[in-house]
């Protein structure tokens, strides 16, 4: 299990996981990771922050193609995500206030979906971009995860176009 550790309330949640975790009987244990997305990168040279990293493997896996079932609220999540460069030159992805300014909400489901696929790419080999694409996290048609990201495709239709609009407003401020 993935927590965003950073916070009030994900240190208490972190926490209280492990707790349950260390009380649960022999087949049924299970890891607790607590993920600080404000941390440094591993690579301060590819990336900023952690979180940077946690889009940057989400982004790589679906590519490699992981897949997951069409949901409007993370794909509206997913098109939001834009890169930038820090002044060392490493990547930065769109800030969490500026996605809550964007989406008029927070990005809960994105925030969940990077958490699990970066820590099984991080069990896949030595670093959390190394090794093959874990699984799919839900099995989804070609057709249904084919807006994964970047050049894959949008949306498509007005959706692609509304998202444009914002990132070109939010971009002209």
């Amino acid at each position: 299990v993935s927590i965003d550790c950073v916070g009030q309330i994900g240190w208490k949640l972190l926490g209280r996981v492990e707790a349950i975790a260390k009380h649960v009987g022999p087949d049924k244990r299970f890891k607790v990771y607590g993920i600080n997305a404000t941390s440094a990168a591993k690579d301060q040279r590819s990336h900023d922050r952690v979180r940077d990293e946690l889009f940057a493997v989400l982004r790589e896996w679906m590519v490699a193609g992981g897949a997951i079932i069409s949901d409007h609220r993370l794909a509206a999540e997913l098109h939001v995500i834009e890169w930038s460069q820090n002044k060392h030159g490493a990547l930065k992805a769109t800030s969490k206030e500026t996605i809550r300014e964007l989406l008029h909400r927070s990005s809960d489901r994105l925030d969940s979906l990077t958490l699990a696929v970066y820590r099984a790419r991080a069990q896949a080999g030595s670093s959390a971009t190394a090794g093959p694409p874990p699984p799919p996290l839900r099995y989804a048609t070609q057709e249904d995860s084919s807006w994964a990201w970047g050049d894959q495709g949008g949306m498509g239709g007005a959706a692609d176009q509304v998202f444009r609009e914002m990132a070109h407003r939010h971009a002209a401020r």
